[in-house]
């Protein structure tokens, strides 16, 4: 059995820029994907081989984001996993969207409220 890494801020934010489309990549693999603050272009290819880490990352996120668990949450909210500890370190809301942006990349993300402007968007995990 394979256990699955802990969320911590610093494997999201590798895993964040290891599916971030680059000049090589071919145009019809380019998956724009909007955030709170900004929009991400992702490689759909590479997006769909990390997969099961970003699945395993928002598995960890507290359940009042999950569909079947409190319906949705606020931004600020999600910078605790569902132990309650801290896992953003020192990029708070920065690696929280690109968590949720690699969430809606792979369609397990759904915003809730979608405001650029609102730091306090809701999202829902439906996994």
């Amino acid at each position: 059995m394979v256990t699955a890494i802990a969320l911590e801020g610093r494997y999201v934010n590798v895993l964040f820029k290891d599916c971030l489309f680059t000049p090589s990549d071919r145009t019809s693999d380019r998956l724009p994907v909007q955030g709170a603050t900004q929009c991400a272009v992702f490689s759909r290819s590479r997006v769909e081989e990390r997969r099961t880490e970003i699945h395993n990352f928002l598995a960890q996120l507290p359940e009042s984001f999950k569909a079947d668990g409190g319906g949705g949450d606020s931004f600020k909210n999600a910078t605790k996993d569902n132990r309650g500890n801290d896992w953003t370190g020192v990029n708070l809301l920065i690696v929280v969207e690109q968590l949720v942006q690699l969430g809606v990349a792979i369609g397990e993300v759904r915003y809730l409220r979608h405001d650029p402007m609102d730091r306090s968007m809701r999202f829902v995990v439906e996994q």
